[in-house]
């Protein structure tokens, strides 16, 4: 289903295994326009990132995770 952010957030870790980084954060903020609120996109996104040297974006996600993490 197109609309359900855990499937395509999924879909995200299991490219990033495969170190697909690119299809990994496309599925990635699929989900997270889907639902912002889902704490593990930002946690993979955030290795991601890292793997990439996108040090700015690892950064900006960590800290959405752990504003979610307080919010909890």
């Amino acid at each position: 289903n197109q609309r359900i952010a855990e499937a395509h957030a999924a879909l995200g870790m299991i490219y990033n295994k495969k170190d697909m980084l690119d299809e990994a954060l496309s599925e990635l903020k699929i989900a997270l326009n889907i639902n912002p609120d889902l704490i593990i996109i930002y946690q993979e996104m955030y290795l991601i990132y890292k793997k990439k040297g996108m040090e700015n974006e690892a950064n900006s996600a960590l800290a959405s995770y752990e504003k979610l993490k307080r919010s909890e």
